[in-house]
């Protein structure tokens, strides 16, 4: 079953989906993340997150944490490149109340102090409601859900929208080392940039099947077969504008060449599309199996929905991804190795423990 979606008045896009659960999650997202923050205020997106849960102009944050305790509801928010999301997960039975206090905390955070000039004025331009995506998923029903969206339509409206362009910058060698002091092991990543989602939809099923290949190889190769690193992961992002590849390990200062020169194998065996169709379907197999039960989780899902409306205005991404798990071939990894995996381009960071002095 695909969502529903609808657009209330004031342009606030709505998602309800019933799963027969006992929990609801609600979600609101805005499309404003790391991606753009001022210069000179770095982290002010991820900031603000957090001062959204100091309490609203009529909660303050002692009776907004009791209000959720007493319904033994879970809460939090995530700060994306290009997103921020809250939600509050709560037994169906609250919903009412779960939505009454997610939508009091994004339409009037306590952010009056001259010190968050940056935070309000965030708060005015890019926390409206036509810049904003309400996910309502779980066990109630879609009247209820709708009764529940109604809450948010306080909510202001604004115009003023960011304008992202992709990024077309082609990517060349580089490579760099820093020493950090909060760090006992080496850490050694490479990383290669993609395209976004953005005329790329295609690629979103596509790079899953990749990331869970070349991940099984890192795990494989470099941890039970070398013991190298105790947990190597490849990491494939793609949000609405760019995108990336990363390969990182953990290592000991003794073993920083031949984990470097392990990473650096296993991006070359891609590059020349050294792929096996038994490699192939094991990782779509554990990919589709993944996604199907990834549907039970009533806290990711929605959050996934709302990321993939913000950046193309196609919620149901995440919820198809069973059935086009299904249609991806060997010959698209093949031929998504050829476009992006170019081991000549790729960047690489090298990061080491600082001995205290």
């Amino acid at each position: 079953m695909i969502a529903e979606k609808s657009v209330l008045d004031n342009g606030l896009r709505t998602l309800i989906h019933k799963v027969p659960l006992h929990s609801v999650s609600i979600a609101v997202g805005v499309g404003y993340g790391s991606v753009d923050d001022k210069k000179e205020k770095v982290g002010s997106a991820h900031y603000l997150e957090h001062m959204l849960f100091k309490g609203t102009k009529s909660r303050p944050w002692q009776e907004l944490n009791r209000e959720l305790r007493n319904m033994g509801a879970s809460w939090n928010a995530e700060t994306g490149f290009e997103s921020t999301i809250y939600y509050i997960r709560a037994y169906k039975g609250y919903a009412d109340k779960a939505a009454d206090i997610l939508a009091d905390m994004v339409a009037n955070p306590a952010i009056n102090e001259n010190d968050f000039e940056i935070e309000r004025k965030t708060i005015s331009n890019y926390y409206t409601a036509d810049n904003m995506v309400l996910s309502i998923y779980g066990g109630i029903g879609k009247e209820q859900a709708k009764d529940i969206a109604e809450k948010f339509s306080g909510l202001k409206k604004n115009m003023k929208r960011l304008e992202r362009k992709p990024c077309t910058e082609k990517q060349s060698r580089e490579e760099k080392t820093i020493k950090r002091r909060d760090i006992s092991q080496v850490v050694v990543s490479i990383g290669l940039s993609i395209n976004g989602l953005i005329g790329n939809i295609k690629e979103y099923y596509t790079l899953s099947v990749l990331e869970e290949l070349l991940s099984n190889r890192l795990f494989d190769e470099i941890r039970e077969k070398q013991g190298l690193s105790y947990a190597p992961m490849a990491d494939i992002i793609q949000e609405g504008n760019f995108g990336y590849i990363m390969l990182l390990a953990n290592t000991s200062t003794k073993n920083l060449e031949k984990t470097s020169n392990a990473l650096k194998r296993e991006l070359k065996r891609l590059e020349n599309q050294e792929i096996s169709i038994e490699d192939f379907n094991i990782a779509k197999m554990q990919i589709m199996t993944m996604a199907k039960m990834a549907l039970d989780n009533v806290v990711k899902v929605p959050i996934e929905m709302i990321d993939c409306e913000l950046s193309v205005g196609r919620y149901e991404l995440p919820l198809k991804e069973p059935e086009e798990i299904k249609k991806i071939t060997i010959n698209d990894i093949k031929e998504i190795c050829s476009k992006y995996i170019n081991l000549d381009n790729a960047a690489f960071l090298t990061v080491l423990p600082e001995e205290n002095k």
